[in-house]
């Protein structure tokens, strides 16, 4: 059993990826009919009436509210070419107001769907948001977070999209993730080598292949193997990742329990790149603060999660942690008692500090600190 439970916990080392069975709907597929939908805003969307993103999210989502303004962008970029659909299976009393507040940052079709609807799409999918893109033809041509599509989508506007060569991808995916459900058997290197195997291939063919990355990850988290994370790190296609992906892993690996896998000066690189790639959104800030955090600039830290904190009320309590280090590192450098916070802390807002130049990663024989 302890032999069996070695693929799953390669998942679970794999930041966290999902355990998808083995008919998720998926590229190639003909995407299920937009039935039962109550439409809140912009009236009905409909599969085979041209090209159309199906994303489906939720109003207590935080990384869903930094997909609606991208999805807008989206919208009036391919205008006449793309329609887009935003899919809740909350309630309508709660969907509908949300969706007003949002007002023309949310200016797309947007509906409250059935359980039916939310499992013909959604089974085998852990986690939200998470899009589907379909074709004139009612075919899936492309699956993933909104945040990711933006080569796909215009390859497939542009008439360079090859239908074969992404489903061949997926069908890749597929295979990666029907090994990590077998059982490893007794030898689990073996084992590892050949889910190693797997990934890279993958990872060959598209750099940027979320999933191919999770778990070349996590095999080298679950042998120890600090110089093999840090390769697979510094092998993500920065130019190719959305925003929200390079705030995500930075913010894993300025935080990683494992402190010999805090590349610090990748998690800088990710960061900046969620910060160029979506300068507007909370979490390229969030990202920054805790890369800043990590390094001691607890100053550039505050800064950067004050910005979050004002595009995101929910993220003050990060805020008053950064600004509680400050105060008590200033107390230990002076040699005075740590004393306990206030009730309500309470120390000068700190203006943006200019940013500091790209960190160079360690040389031979260095050790990140």
């Amino acid at each position: 059993m302890r032999l069996h439970l070695l693929a799953l916990h390669l998942l679970a080392l794999a930041l966290l990826l999902p355990l998808l069975p083995l008919h998720a709907l998926d590229v190639g597929d003909k995407a299920p009919a937009l039935t039962g939908v109550a439409w809140v805003k912009n009236g009905p969307a409909e599969i085979g009436k041209g090209l159309l993103l199906v994303e489906f999210w939720a109003t207590w989502c935080g990384p869903c509210k930094t997909t609606i303004p991208h999805l807008t962008k989206l919208g009036q970029t391919y205008a006449g070419k793309l329609s887009i659909a935003g899919l809740s299976s909350e309630d309508e009393e709660v969907v509908k107001p949300f969706v007003t507040g949002q007002g023309p940052l949310m200016d797309y079709h947007v509906g409250v769907i059935d359980e039916a609807l939310n499992h013909a799409y959604m089974d085998g999918r852990d986690g939200i948001p998470f899009a589907f893109l379909v074709g004139a033809d009612g075919v899936v041509l492309w699956v993933g977070h909104p945040m990711s599509i933006e080569s796909t989508l215009a390859a497939v506007v542009a008439g360079t999209f090859d239908a074969k060569v992404e489903a061949a991808r997926a069908k890749r995916r597929q295979t990666l993730q029907d090994l990590l459900q077998e059982d490893p058997g007794a030898d689990q290197e073996a084992f590892l080598a050949k889910v190693k195997a797997q990934a890279a291939a993958l990872l060959k063919d598209d750099p940027s292949d979320e999933m191919a990355f999770q778990v070349s990850v996590g095999v080298a988290k679950h042998r120890k193997d600090h110089e093999g994370v840090r390769a697979v790190l510094a092998s993500l296609p920065l130019a190719q990742l959305s925003g929200s992906r390079a705030a995500d892993i930075a913010i894993t690996v300025a935080g990683d329990p494992d402190v010999a896998d805090r590349n610090l000066d990748l998690a800088w690189a990710l960061a900046e790149r969620a910060v160029a790639a979506t300068p507007e959104a909370a979490t390229a800030q969030v990202a920054t603060a805790r890369v800043r955090y990590a390094l001691g600039l607890l100053d550039e830290a505050i800064a950067a999660q004050e910005l979050a904190t004002k595009r995101d009320p929910e993220l003050a309590a990060d805020l008053l942690f950064y600004r509680e280090a400050l105060r008590l590192r200033d107390l230990a450098k002076a040699g005075k008692p740590l004393t306990p916070p206030a009730a309500q802390p309470s120390v000068p807002a700190v203006k943006r500090l200019p940013g500091l130049k790209s960190l160079a990663p360690p040389t031979d024989g260095a050790t990140v600190p």
